[in-house]
């Protein structure tokens, strides 16, 4: 079963490890988001949510908070090169179970 789980695992960051996300600001998420795109959702300058479809392919919606005063949050660092990393990892405790980082807009999945 380890050995299964460690495929997966390599298959993952072999097919998805060199996608890069589009970033796009927006007011809200579309209703049909493109998988490729981090939405950086909220009212002006500021974005409140992260909000992407989870990278490993089970169509889930991910809403990662971005504001400062809650908990959980996620904070945004963004590079010259237009790029966006996310901070801390994502770990899905229920469903797929993915866990992963966003580094300079790429999908980089954590091992087990």
């Amino acid at each position: 079963m380890r050995l299964l789980q460690s495929f997966w695992t390599w298959l993952r960051q072999y097919l998805d490890g060199t996608r890069r996300y589009s970033i796009v600001r927006t007011a809200e998420m579309p209703d049909r988001p493109d998988p490729k795109t981090i939405y950086l959702t909220g009212d002006g300058e500021w974005p409140w949510f992260a909000e992407f479809l989870c990278p490993c392919g089970c169509n889930e919606t991910l809403h990662l908070s971005v504001l400062t005063e809650g908990r959980p949050r996620w904070a945004i660092s963004y590079h010259s090169d237009g790029t966006i990393t996310l901070a801390p990892s994502v770990w899905r405790q229920i469903g797929c179970k993915s866990h992963f980082w966003i580094r300079h807009n790429l999908v980089q999945w954590c091992s087990q």
